[in-house]
């Protein structure tokens, strides 16, 4: 059973799913694990921590908020998700839906 609503109602893994798995994994130390699971699992928390920096350091504000840090990001989300369903790469993707 998965609580992911888009892999519920859409049967397919989303751009996300793996991040709890491999972030438990990191935080086990299993970094190869984590990578496995979903190999943007740094992503999200070192984000919330550039957004922590800005609101200590108001000077970091603009290169932070800019949107120049996050296109870049979701692309990489959804360029990783694309070719997990194209290639059937490993990770969340390739396992049995």
């Amino acid at each position: 059973m998965t609580i992911c609503l888009f892999k519920r109602l859409v049967g397919r893994p989303c751009p996300g799913c793996g991040l709890t798995r491999a972030s438990l994994s990191a935080l086990r130390g299993d970094w190869r694990g984590a990578f496995r699971w979903h190999p943007l699992f740094w992503l999200p928390p070192a984000a919330g921590l550039a957004f922590a920096a800005s609101a200590i350091w108001p000077r970091l504000r603009p290169a932070i908020r800019s949107k120049r840090l996050g296109y870049p990001a979701l692309a990489a989300f959804l360029g990783l998700w694309l070719a997990r369903l194209a290639f059937n790469l490993p990770g969340v993707a390739s396992r049995r839906w």
